[in-house]
């Protein structure tokens, strides 16, 4: 079985992705703190990045799509649905964590401005609030 792992900046956790399932575990105790089932589009058991404040997780799924979610719950937060096939060759967070950055095989950059997009939620009262 393929897993795939993610430390967070902070050292506190690291999180895994299998075809099954996702789990975030706490470093030091290795108790795991959040597991949750991997959605059929997810079971390909794809990439995971956390952000540089370590808040967020995002996830991609086979339909193009990233699935943002709490650190270090696992609550999902948005889906992020590109407007067409991306083709991700590489993902990461920007450094202030506000911007989710997708090269593409091409070599197009594509990103989110998550600032921006929570601002927009926050009009329609849809905006994620992050526990801590």
């Amino acid at each position: 079985m393929q897993v795939n792992s993610e430390p967070t900046a902070n050292g506190r956790w690291i999180a895994t992705r299998t075809s099954k399932e996702f789990c975030v575990w706490e470093t030091g105790t290795w108790r795991v703190l959040s597991r949750w089932p991997a959605r059929p589009e997810e079971q390909d058991s794809g990439s995971i990045i956390s952000s540089k404040d370590s808040r967020l997780l995002a996830t991609d799924a086979a339909d193009g799509a990233f699935v943002l979610r709490e650190l270090p719950h696992g609550t999902e937060l948005v889906r992020l649905i590109p407007p067409h096939s991306l083709a991700a060759r590489e993902w990461l967070f920007s450094p202030d964590s506000n911007r989710l950055i997708i090269v593409t095989r091409n070599g197009q950059v594509v990103e989110w401005d998550l600032a921006e997009l929570r601002r927009e939620l926050a009009k329609l009262k849809l905006d994620w609030k992050i526990s801590r």
